[in-house]
């Protein structure tokens, strides 16, 4: 009887082995898939957030001009933020409008190479003065696309 519940105890232990491996390989596994969705969703969000909708709008003297349609935003009633890119150039602006007062400033600029790598920037975001939009140039062009 004793080689009984000693087998009894043996095969007991080998059951409660066997089902701790399979809730350590099933909290293995939900970790992974966890992980992987993580991984997934931030992936999704940062293309969203650095997605672009470059749309043409001018041609001049100076370049091919494009603004990105999905950065168009309004910081206050009446004020446009759009990101201008100059092609010919190699130039990015992050452009405010005063749509009431037809003038803008710029707030930011970025400079790239011909491998699309960053030369320069110049951040101005504390920039009070704005320019006045004149007849036939860019500035208008943009603003007569985005102002209402």
């Amino acid at each position: 009887m004793i080689k009984l519940d000693n087998a009894e105890s043996v095969l007991t232990v080998q059951i409660r082995t066997e089902s701790m491996k399979e809730v350590t390989s099933m909290k293995s596994l939900w970790t992974k898939v966890v992980v992987i969705l993580f991984v997934m969703g931030l992936t999704l969000f940062c293309a969203k957030a650095w997605a672009a909708e470059w749309k043409e709008f001018a041609e001049a003297t100076t370049g091919t001009f494009y603004f990105d349609a999905a950065s168009i935003s309004s910081p206050s009633e009446g004020f446009i933020r759009v990101w201008i890119h100059n092609e010919t150039k190699l130039k990015t602006h992050l452009i405010e409008l005063n749509c009431k007062g037809k003038i803008y400033k710029v707030l930011d600029s970025v400079e790239y190479d011909e491998a699309d790598r960053i030369k320069a920037r110049d951040a101005n975001y504390d920039n009070p003065n704005f320019s006045t939009i004149t007849p036939d140039s860019v500035p208008e062009l943009l603003h007569s696309i985005l102002c209402p």
